[in-house]
This record gives structure tokens, sequence and C-alpha cells, in this order.
């Protein structure tokens, strides 16, 4: 099995030799090849393509693509469906770290009508602050979704961080779409093809430390969610579309997450439900205003840029 990476990268210069030197240092199983890792750098201005360009010449699989100007997040990810010779495409942010042995356990996940894999995301985060405590629930409670409905034979979502696709099940997304994990799963899903969650597959990242990083980031996610609703007549299968398709499983879910938690922690859940709702409430006025741009080329989130800091302490 020859397998893909796809990697998009805009001004990733503290990570993007981190997840390289990472993915070039995975054992892999016996049947599994790494074919080439595909790195697209979209606009870059602090030396993050010369990090690129450092380590293909030291090993030709990695392949570097520089986009001249950003362009967005789905159209870099065209140029890996469109560039990609692997039989199996494994998709990783740069800014994440997969544990040993996690990318070949994904993709050995990938036969017969599997065809696209994730696993589980734990976040690196302090176990004090506001921010982080709401970022570990979060993570906490979409893991236990994704388990979940994979247990049911329901899965039909991917976690863009880090996930794996049969290359020939999709060979283009729309330029201008927000949430690209999403829409991949949902047209593998409609193609009558499974999805999987694999939690022995895990990556790590870090998430937002602080309240206005947060806010952003989930502002972005749920605006994408209802422009896939708006193109796809139905939303992403994720924990908050439970809440109002499946009310039942949402609360189980959600109690069952919060029984793993301390007490301490109850302020930082109320918190995360309160900056949902306003994160909803400005998706909404995105969406009614057509504020599409300001989603396509976001903001970085700077404080989930802190992994190989993280890493290396």
């Amino acid at each position: 099995m020859k397998i893909s990476i796809g990697i998009c990268a805009y001004n990733e210069v503290r990570n993007v030799g981190n997840i390289l030197n990472n993915v070039l240092h995975q054992p892999f199983l016996s049947h599994q090849e790494l074919l080439e890792i595909i790195v697209i750098c979209s606009g870059c201005t602090d030396g993050t393509d010369d990090i690129v360009r450092n380590f293909q010449e030291e090993d030709a699989r990695v392949k570097l693509i520089n986009q001249v100007s950003r362009e967005g997040k789905a159209r870099a990810q065209n140029i890996i469906l469109q560039e990609a010779k692997g039989d199996v495409i494994v998709f990783l942010s740069a800014d994440t770290h997969p544990a040993k042995g996690s990318i070949a356990t994904l993709v050995d996940a990938i036969k017969g009508d599997v065809c696209g894999v994730n696993g589980k995301v734990i976040p690196l985060n302090e176990s004090r602050g506001l921010a982080n405590t709401i970022s570990h629930f979060i993570w906490g409670l979409h893991n236990h979704t994704m388990m979940y409905e994979n247990e049911r034979g329901k899965l039909a979502h991917l976690t863009g961080e880090m996930f794996a696709i049969k290359s020939e099940v999709i060979s283009k997304i729309p330029p201008n779409v927000i949430n690209d994990d999403a829409y991949i799963a949902m047209m593998i899903h409609s193609k009558g093809c499974k999805l999987q969650y694999v939690s022995q597959a895990v990556c790590f990242n870090f998430g937002p430390c602080t309240i206005r990083d947060y806010l952003n980031q989930r502002r972005r996610v749920l605006f994408g969610h209802r422009q896939l609703t708006r193109l796809l007549g139905r939303p992403p299968r994720v924990f908050r579309s439970m809440v109002f398709s499946q009310p039942r499983d949402a609360i189980y879910l959600f109690f069952g997450r919060l029984k793993q938690l301390r007490l301490r922690n109850l302020m930082g859940i109320l918190a995360a439900i309160v900056l949902e709702m306003t994160a909803g409430l400005l998706a909404l006025w995105d969406s009614r205003w057509k504020r599409i741009d300001r989603h396509v080329l976001w903001d970085h989130i700077n404080s989930t840029k802190t992994l190989v800091k993280k890493q290396n302490g």
C-alpha cells in the first residue's frame, strides 16, 4: 500500500520542521510504503518554505509546492488531491504531532468499504486556565462522540488534524469550502462508503490558550457548518448537530463526559456552553452578511502554534 501524506502550511516556521521530522521517522508496516510527503506552502513569508526545501534536499520523498499567494486551505488541499500518487492520502495539520506508529495504524484500517479513517486527538494544553480547561473538555467530548458513533456504525465525520482516505474516493473539493475535512467525510458517506474512528491512532495538538482565540476558532468552524448545510442540504454529523437531531444521544454523551471531570472544571464547562452559543451567533451574523472571506483566509490562532515548545518541554 503506497502512502501519500499531505500537509498545508501557512507561516508554520515554528512547526513544519517538527511535523516533517516526525513523519520521516514514523514506523510503517511491512505492506506499507511512504511514497511522498507533499507540503503546500501558501504565500509563506516567514521562511517555512526554506525549511521544507532543506528537508527536500535531504529526502526526495519530501515535495515542496509553493503557492505565490495564500488562497485558502481548500485550494491547497485540492493540489494535494491532484498531485498525490499513493493508494491512500493522509492529511496532517502542520501544527500537530502524530504519536509513533499512529499513521501506520490509521492507514491499516483502510480496507474493503472503509474509505476514510481518523484517530484520537489529544490536546497538550496545561490543566489550569479557563481556555485550557475548555480545550480539554471539547476535545474529550469530540473523541467520545466519534467513538460512540463508530460503535453504532453511524460515523460520518473526519477530524482535520489527522485523517486518511482512499485516494480515488474524491478528486476535488469546492475551492472556498471552510471545513474541508467535514466536506470530504460527508461526500465519502454519501457514496455509501464507511468511515472509521481508530482510537489507537493518536495525534497531539495544542488547543487555543485564550478565550479570544477559542471564540475565533469556533466561529470559523460553525460558519463552515452553516456553509455545508446550505451546500449539501444537511449539517455535518458532529455533537452540535446531534443536540437537535438526536437529543437523547447528545445528553448521554455530554453527561458521560461530565462524569469524568472534577468539580473544579464545572465553571469551564459552563463557559464553554456560553462561548459556543456566542460563536454560533457570530457565525450566523457572518453567514447572513456573506462574510466568507474572513474565514477562507482566517487569521492565525497564535496560541495553538506552540506545539514544538510544548513537545520539547
